[in-house]
């Protein structure tokens, strides 16, 4: 019975499933060992620990690291929908839920502040306000959702692993909400009329080809079509005879329409018109291969389809690897890994420099130096935090705030010094 149901009668409560407290506690194992990887522990003293996590900052990220905050949101939302479908269970009383929501949320938000202040001492991780914020949004979101499409989730999940004809319509539409909640990920939305301007401007749109869509934007136009594929499959099942490919192909250029304007409006998307007509072929193809299929008896090709299964697993995984670029790569050996990883001080205020003078915005930057916009964002912080020991300050009296301004001014003041000097030097 439900923790919090078990109070109540049974006509309000239904049975605890013991794998949703294994999903919980396997996901909030995830959540941990992700969140502080690359395991690069620093020792540092509790008080000191303490006190500098009493003033994370707030970072003023820009669009570019809008996807890093928003991963953090939907990294809890599972946090919060399962904690609170642990807790309140299948129970439909509005007190069960109201507690359970409750109880998840601050879950949520203790889970949060804890795994951020262990971050504290495992230099490589960001520690900030923002993170806080979005994972406590997140762990309330998913909380707010259980009692919504919680018990919904869980038979669409039962029905499928009962097997039979219900469970192909179960496993199509789970797949079908699964492929539009990724087609929208990182969520980083476009916030402003602005940033509107610029995604237009920039090569992530296309009438036909995006720019930024790559040398082989042609080839990734057929997974295109194959993932959309079941949506086919499933309207076939659905209306039957009545389903004509005229049709289904309309549906599907209506399809990847919704799918590319939806693009359209995240930093990250890249929008084009081929897409569209790629998902429309796909849709097709989804119910010319299910009338097929219906045409095979599948008793007699069990065996058959096993042996073809395991013979074509290795081909097809490396045509997979083909497609992912991993024979055309420069490998990294495992030194230069760890070195890339591991960057040295020299590398980190080299980094800091170029991101207080402002003349490259912070995705360039990330993406010159292969490193990731909230790192360079942290090592400004630090570099702006400690400026004041280089001229004779000890580190246990006060710091006063420096004036990005002057600090600015004061950089452009050393380069123009330094071109100078080099110059004279050059013509004597």
């Amino acid at each position: 019975m439900s923790r919090l149901g078990s109070a109540l009668p049974a006509s309000g409560t239904a049975s605890q499933d013991p794998r949703i407290a294994a999903l919980t506690i396997a996901y909030l194992v995830f959540v941990v060992y992700g969140s502080l990887l690359p395991f690069e522990l620093h020792p540092l003293a509790f008080a000191a620990a303490w006190a500098k996590f009493q003033h994370i900052p707030f970072l003023h990220l820009g669009e570019g690291s809008r996807a890093d905050w928003v991963a953090n949101l939907v990294l809890y939302i599972p946090v919060g929908f399962l904690v609170c479908a642990w807790l309140a269970g299948q129970s439909r009383r509005p007190l069960v839920l109201a507690i359970g929501m409750s109880l998840s949320l601050l879950f949520s938000a203790a889970l949060a502040v804890g795994v951020e202040f262990t971050q504290e001492f495992f230099p490589q991780r960001t520690v900030s306000l923002n993170d806080i914020y979005a994972e406590c949004a997140g762990g309330a979101l998913g909380a707010v959702l259980w009692p919504f499409i919680g018990m919904r989730l869980t038979r669409l999940a039962r029905t499928i692993l009962q097997g039979g004809r219900r469970a192909r319509y179960a496993a199509l539409i789970a797949y079908g909400l699964a492929y539009l909640a990724l087609s929208l990920f990182p969520y980083d939305f476009l916030l402003s009329f602005a940033e509107w301007q610029r995604q237009l401007a920039s090569g992530n749109v296309g009438w036909l080809f995006a720019p930024n869509c790559g040398d082989d934007c042609g080839l990734k136009l057929v997974p295109e079509a194959l993932a959309v594929a079941p949506f086919g499959m499933l309207a076939a099942l659905v209306f039957r005879r009545r389903v004509t490919l005229v049709l289904v192909a309309v549906a599907g250029l209506l399809l990847g329409v919704l799918i590319e304007g939806l693009q359209l409006s995240i930093v990250s998307g890249i929008s084009q018109g081929a897409s569209i007509a790629s998902r429309g072929v796909g849709v097709m193809l989804g119910v010319a291969l299910l009338r097929l299929a219906r045409r095979i008896e599948w008793r007699r090709m069990r065996g058959l389809a096993r042996a073809l299964i395991v013979l074509g697993i290795v081909p097809y995984l490396t045509v997979l690897a083909w497609g992912n670029h991993w024979f055309s790569e420069n490998w990294l050996t495992v030194q230069a890994g760890l070195a890339r990883r591991n960057h040295s001080p020299t590398f980190k205020a080299q980094v800091a420099v170029a991101a207080l003078k402002g003349d490259k915005t912070l995705a360039e930057l990330a993406q010159q130096h292969d490193v990731h916009p909230n790192q360079i964002t942290d090592w400004k912080s630090q570099l702006l935090e400690r400026a004041a020991q280089v001229f004779g300050e000890t580190s246990g009296q006060a710091v006063p705030p420096v004036d990005i301004k002057t600090l600015h001014a004061k950089i452009g003041q050393l380069t123009l010094e330094n071109d100078f000097l080099g110059s004279s030097s050059n013509s004597l």
